[in-house]
């Protein structure tokens, strides 16, 4: 009886305590700073990871590990040399470089290998806008460069990315939530990722072989706009 007595103190004190842990709890939190705001770069960054993460990973595989998992999915390895431009220039016969595409059940991903010649990322933009567009941000991630334009429609907004084709950098892009053809953006060949649900964002893929630098054009504009829109992207006149 005496021993039961004892428990029933000691829930009580336990009781007692986690109520006053609570509550000393509860108070000093009325008292805890607030967060601090989040960067408008880190907002962007979360909300294009959000809508598509693949296009934000760049994979840094060591080449037998990428081996391994190339002949384990079958994967189809494109190793592309520039015939018409390696024949009349010199410079871009010591700058071959080499693309890896891999087709998985939900994505393409496009992985860079090799070195450009001493070749810089550059400033690069649009210069055919649509109607009431305008560059809104550019942001240098160092690896990658990403150029924003809007209109004041934030669902409609047009983003470039840009990379070099070097060893590291690359491309993930959704195939399960878009249908994938060949275009040509003016003389050279590109992906088209038409979005099949509605609200869908559609993107151009294409790569700059004498330029050193792969582009990815992403918009909820339709596909033949954004490949005009393709075809106007050259670097940024001084």
């Amino acid at each position: 009886m005496k021993e039961d007595q004892n428990t029933n103190e000691l829930r009580q004190i336990r009781r007692a305590l986690l109520q006053a842990a609570k509550e000393d709890y509860l108070e000093t939190l009325k008292d805890a700073p607030e967060a601090p705001p989040f960067s408008k770069n880190h907002r962007r960054w979360e909300r294009r990871f959000l809508k598509d993460p693949f296009s934000l990973r760049t994979p840094h595989r060591p080449l037998w590990q990428r081996g391994l998992l190339i002949a384990a999915c079958f994967v189809f390895v494109t190793s592309v040399v520039f015939g018409s431009v390696m024949v009349g220039s010199p410079t871009a016969r010591a700058a071959v470089v080499r693309w890896f595409t891999a087709e998985y059940s939900n994505h393409i991903a496009y992985d860079f290998n090799g070195r450009v010649s001493g070749t810089e990322l550059g400033d690069w933009e649009i210069t055919k806008l649509p109607e009431n567009y305008r560059q809104s941000e550019r942001i240098n991630l160092e690896s990658m460069v990403c150029v924003l334009y809007d209109n004041g429609d934030t669902d409609m907004e047009i983003e470039l990315n840009y990379q070099l084709l070097s060893e590291g950098n690359g491309f993930n892009l959704d195939n399960e939530w878009h249908t994938v053809s060949n275009v040509q953006i003016g003389e050279k060949t590109g992906q088209l990722f038409a979005a099949t649900e509605e609200g869908g964002s559609n993107m151009v893929f294409w790569v700059d072989a004498a330029a050193e630098h792969a582009f990815l054009l992403t918009s909820r504009l339709p596909c033949d706009v954004l490949l005009e829109l393709a075809k106007s992207v050259a670097p940024v006149e001084n």
